[in-house]
């Protein structure tokens, strides 16, 4: 057995590369004509596909400013998210798997079987464009795909564009730096390769290391949402917050209500602040001018020049004192005087409108930021009111899918459950006082005996396995109002029967993080308890039905001692 490398990395996205509207130094002209097409989509006529529909769910009941027109400009806009991605697929290289070569036409067979389950397999990834190029030195395979998710439950559209959540609903959970979602992607799809290279005798020559992924079985039963765990956290969440939610809506509404109204006082408040300010400038600027004009007389009041009378010619220098002069500087010491406390008076009335001034402008900052801060609460308000519509509007689907009484009956079971789990924990957990302790002991023992002699039991309904396990003694598994399996708690956990028991065990999550449970999905959709289907109810999901199954309803037997279930195939599958 040969053995050749895999090469799995990203490609640049070059579409018109790929389909040859350019030709590079390293293409052959003369084999272009030999190069394979699976397929050369629009890629804005595949986003109209895919997102139209998602986009006129968002859009209703948005205000304009918050609707998306054109989905395809928006991601190609993002910095978040590509348009699409590129994945380049290669066996060997130039030197022992060349194009033209008995070893390259090999290459291209495996390549080609490996493309055509390539979409199957990965419903997520939705590929617009797929090239074979044989055109240049080793055959390689180029696919370009648009990665998205439906029935998301965060902000946003419920159908959008995302590589980590595309690869997220086909198993792959990321871990460490370059332990990536994408990267056990690919390597996961190098083992697709190599499981079909060995088919044609090829053995996978590896060099360096691999990440760990997810065996093949899971990667492939990921087109549907897992129906178990969405129906118990839907329960959960329900339980919750579904009683709160309109009250809630109802309470945030009000709040923004509130919001608007404080914004549009900050608003008034705001314009008068301005027109106050700008008051405050006018009369600033009409009394500057005067404030000048003064600080020039003071500054000038040392070289005023007066001019004195001529001294008469009967006029002695005493009565020329006396009369002219005396009075005249007396007169000038009164004017210079109440300049002076003018100017005192003036610079006093300027200080305090400056003042005002500046705390006014204090006041106008302090108001836009308040204003800034209520327009942020409006926008939070507004973010969550649409959160708690989307809860609101899941919750009314719930009840118009399932009807109100199953919805009160899962509410009220989980309630009683809560209630039962808090009571049992209150019995088993031993009191601090020692003094408690004895009555405590009394208690449980006679909680016991009482059990034994009466012959006592409890029933306790839940959906939840992995609390029954520490509470119940026996089990019993339904579906569809049907009893599917009963055992003891060792029988059924250690060795489960039917295979809607083996799948939901499967689900129940283990407390080691380094430990990974084989995850059985549950295909189809949950048929109608008003009209349950022919034959066994189970076989419109079961991954072993036959035909027996569709036309005869299993009856409930002991398959071993003490452990019962309803399967014509029980211990075929044990």
């Amino acid at each position: 057995m040969i053995k050749r490398t895999i090469s799995g990395r990203n490609g640049k996205g070059s579409l018109a590369h790929n389909r040859r509207a350019f030709e590079t130094e390293n293409v052959d002209k003369t084999r272009v004509h030999l190069n394979i097409k699976y397929c050369d989509e629009n890629l804005k006529a595949v986003y109209h596909e895919l997102f139209d529909s998602a986009v006129e769910r968002y859009n209703v009941g948005k205000r304009n400013d918050r609707k998306i027109t054109d989905y395809y400009e928006k991601i190609r806009q993002s910095k978040q998210e590509k348009l699409f991605h590129e994945v380049i697929f290669q066996i060997g290289n130039c030197t022992d798997t060349a194009v033209g070569t008995e070893e390259g036409e090999l290459a291209v067979k495996i390549l080609d079987e490996y493309m055509k389950e390539f979409q199957k397999r990965n419903p997520s990834l939705r590929v617009f464009s797929c090239h074979l190029h044989l055109d240049e030195s080793t055959p390689h395979l180029h696919v370009d795909f648009v990665p998205y998710v439906t029935g998301w439950k965060g902000k946003g559209m419920d159908t959008r564009v995302s590589l980590k959540q595309a690869l997220k609903s086909l198993g792959f959970q990321g871990g460490a730096k370059h332990d990536t979602e994408l990267n056990q992607w690919i390597n996961h799809e190098k083992e697709v390769l190599a499981e079909i290279m060995e088919r044609h005798e090829i053995e996978w020559e590896q060099r360096g290391t691999h990440e760990e992924h997810l065996d093949v079985y899971n990667f492939k039963k990921k087109e549907r949402a897992k129906e178990v765990k969405e129906l118990e956290q839907k329960i959960e969440n329900l339980t919750a917050d579904v009683e709160a939610t309109e009250s809630d809506i109802k309470a945030l509404n009000q709040e923004k209500a509130d919001a608007e109204k404080a914004r549009d006082q900050v608003r008034e408040s705001k314009e008068q602040a301005d027109k106050e300010l700008k008051h405050m400038e006018k009369q600033r600027n009409q009394l500057q001018p005067i404030i000048n004009s003064i600080d020039k007389e003071l500054k000038n009041s040392g070289q005023i020049k007066l001019v004195l009378p001529e001294v008469g010619a009967l006029e002695l220098a005493s009565t020329y004192r006396n009369k002219k002069i005396k009075p005249l500087f007396a007169k000038m010491k009164n004017y210079i005087a109440g300049l002076a406390a003018k100017v005192i008076e003036l610079s006093r009335e300027a200080e305090k409108w400056r003042d005002k001034y500046q705390q006014l402008k204090k006041d106008y900052d302090d108001l836009e930021k308040d204003a800034d801060k209520v327009a942020d609460m409006c926008n939070q308000l507004c973010d969550d009111v649409d959160k708690l519509e989307v809860i609101s509007d899941k919750y009314k689907r719930e009840l118009w899918i399932f009807g109100s009484d199953t919805i009160e009956s899962a509410i009220w079971r989980d309630i009683q459950k809560e209630k039962a789990l808090e009571e049992q924990k209150r019995k088993e957990q031993m009191p601090r006082k020692l003094s408690d302790r004895l009555q405590w002991g009394r208690e449980r023992s006679q909680e016991h005996n009482m059990q034994q002699k009466k012959n006592l039991t409890y029933l306790f309904i839940s959906h939840d396995l992995s609390v029954v396990r520490h509470i119940s003694d026996r089990i019993a598994v339904m579906y569809l109002g049907s009893v599917v399996e009963v055992a003891e708690k060792a029988q059924l956990y250690s060795n489960p029967m039917h295979p809607y028991t083996k799948a939901l065990l499967s689900a129940i999550p283990l407390p080691d993080v380094k430990k990974k449970r084989q995850r059985i999905i549950l295909e189809g959709d949950v048929p109608s308890a008003y009209n349950p289907p022919s034959g066994c109810k189970f076989h419109t999901r079961c991954p072993y039905a036959t035909d027996r199954c569709r036309q005869e309803a299993p009856v409930l037997q002991e398959v071993e001692k003490g452990h019962k279930a309803a399967c014509h195939r029980a211990l075929e599958l044990a």
